[in-house]
């Protein structure tokens, strides 16, 4: 294997290979940290996310000269306190969707005015998340029209203004091709209809109309998020353009308002985006076929050919099917984030002053998850063992200590996250024989981690797995399933590395758990 430049040992997300051989995340090399904190390991990387924040917020800037611009990161896609101080000393909001999110967000001296209150969990309860938000100065986007009474009685009881703005649910027709979210082909305007959040614009309008009138509260602006559909800037140029109709139509209605400030929410995808990789939406009509050939083979004889037509197909599969770019960390990068915020802003200001907006003075908002913590993270896992079989089928499973209820998105947004292996360095001299096999882990569930790749053959126990881009969600979104304990997070800062969240006990994850007496020998 020929010498690799110094350019190109090093990834997006900071990953990069030393000239020690060793795979580095800042100065820390992950064999270190493995041996030092264990495995499964979160580990984040306190440079990256700066360098996240500080570049949302200068592409933003720098394309929105009419304005201002405002980063207001969703602490849902990861709510560690320490990561969250982080962005507080970068000087962003805050996206909030609950009572703990809220905590966490003042907890983390996140300036109130710069807290958007997301969501539908504000109403059905008690009216104490409100009654918080207000009383703090917290800015809520009013999710349906029935907050809006509680809020403004809230307001006048408090002495306070209340600030609000209005989540809509504009028309998207330019969104036919399907989302991303299913390997159903259903159409991105469908799945967005369907989305719970936002008011329905039959109640948006005379709700706004009150609104405007009280002195209670103070209307500030609109917000509209769809999430994560599409990787495409064109699905961002459809999003502005019908939440721009949709703000024209609210400008008729309300005598000539303008919103003070536009919140496009998240759903920005990272360069190395996992989501939907392992969709295929051809499979079920080659399995399909399969599936009746195998019958046919089943019927003949002692029904033993079935086998050689499945080895057949899964040697068909793993030679010309077998996703080789799941094991390049360079590969298929998406849009950078100058283009998705020149889609974003070129499209808004072309479509405002066609509508008659006055651009100059709108704050911009946007609130991202996985674009800001998404590549800052990293999973360690160590190899457990090794098992091969040849005989009905061939197939060779590389078990390793983790396990996909530690990053739920490989099985809820269909990602398939890539992958390195520290032990492997490339530019050696040498070149590895490899093998496919499936990467699977250790709960009793399918826990297919990384399906038919490409591995050395000469892979053992201890070795490592780094798969990259898990900084947003997957901790957060984490289960106990199997009661494992949930991993610890790390953060790197330099060659330094700190614990800022402690793996779970066995005690912990019962720690809920309440036994009647009756039951206690």
């Amino acid at each position: 294997m020929t010498e690799r430049n110094p350019a190109q040992n090093k990834f997006e997300g900071g990953l990069y290979w030393g000239e020690d051989g060793k795979l580095r995340l800042e100065g820390c090399s992950l064999r270190e940290l493995a041996e030092k904190f264990g495995t499964p390991l979160y580990v984040i990387s306190e440079a990256q996310l700066r360098s996240n924040a500080r570049r949302f917020t200068q592409v933003f800037s720098e394309r929105w000269k009419e304005g201002t611009f405002k980063l207001l990161p969703a602490i849902k896609a990861n709510y560690s306190l320490a990561l969250r101080a982080i962005l507080t000393e970068e000087g962003c909001g805050c996206d909030v969707f609950s009572e703990g999110e809220l905590w966490a967000a003042l907890r983390s001296g996140v300036e109130p005015a710069y807290i958007s209150l997301n969501g539908n969990g504000k109403l059905g309860r008690s009216d104490a998340l409100l009654r918080e938000a207000i009383g703090k100065g917290v800015k809520i986007t009013i999710d349906h029209k029935d907050e809006y009474p509680l809020i403004e009685s809230i307001a006048k009881g408090l002495g306070k203004k209340a600030l609000i703005r209005f989540r809509l649910r504009p028309n998207f027709r330019e969104l036919s091709s399907p989302t991303d979210f299913t390997p159903e082909l259903i159409p991105t305007e469908l799945a967005a209809y369907a989305y719970k959040s936002g008011i329905p614009t039959e109640d948006l309008i005379p709700l706004g109309k009150k609104a405007l009138a009280s002195d209670a509260v103070e209307v500030t602006g609109a917000h509209v998020h769809l999430g994560r559909h599409k990787r495409s800037v064109e699905f961002w140029k459809s999003l502005v353009r019908g939440s721009v109709e949709l703000l024209a139509q609210l400008k008729r209605e309300w005598n000539g308002w303008e919103p003070g400030e536009i919140d496009f929410g998240g759903g920005f995808p990272i360069r190395r985006d996992p989501m939907g990789r392992s969709i295929d939406r051809t499979e079920v009509l080659s399995t399909g076929l399969l599936s009746a050939l195998c019958w046919a083979a089943s019927k003949i004889g002692d029904g033993s050919l079935r086998f050689k037509v499945m080895n057949f197909a899964l040697g068909l599969e793993r030679k010309y099917m077998t996703d080789k770019i799941v094991g390049d960390p360079r590969a298929d990068l998406g849009p950078s984030l100058e283009d998705y915020a020149d889609a974003v802003l070129n499209t808004l200001r072309e479509e405002m002053k066609k509508r008659g907006f006055t651009p100059e003075g709108k704050q911009i908002q946007i609130e991202p998850g996985r674009g800001l913590y998404g590549d800052a993270g990293i999973h360690l896992t160590r190899v457990n063992f090794i098992k091969r079989q040849t005989d009905p089928l061939a197939w060779t499973w590389v078990n390793v200590d983790t396990t996909d209820s530690f990053f739920p998105d490989s099985v809820l947004e269909h990602s398939v996250f890539r992958y390195m292996l520290p032990d492997y360095p490339p530019g050696r001299g040498e070149t590895h024989d490899t093998m496919i096999a499936d990467v699977v882990g250790r709960s009793c569930n399918m826990d297919r981690i990384l399906a038919d790749v490409s591995v050395p053959k000469a892979i053992q126990p201890g070795d490592l797995l780094v798969l990259l881009d898990t900084g947003a969600y997957q901790d957060a979104s984490s289960s106990n399933f199997n009661a494992l304990g949930r991993p610890a997070t790390v953060l790197v800062n330099g060659a330094q590395a700190e614990v800022i969240k402690k793996g779970e006990t066995i005690e912990e994850v019962f720690r809920r758990e309440v036994v009647p007496e009756r039951f206690e020998h």
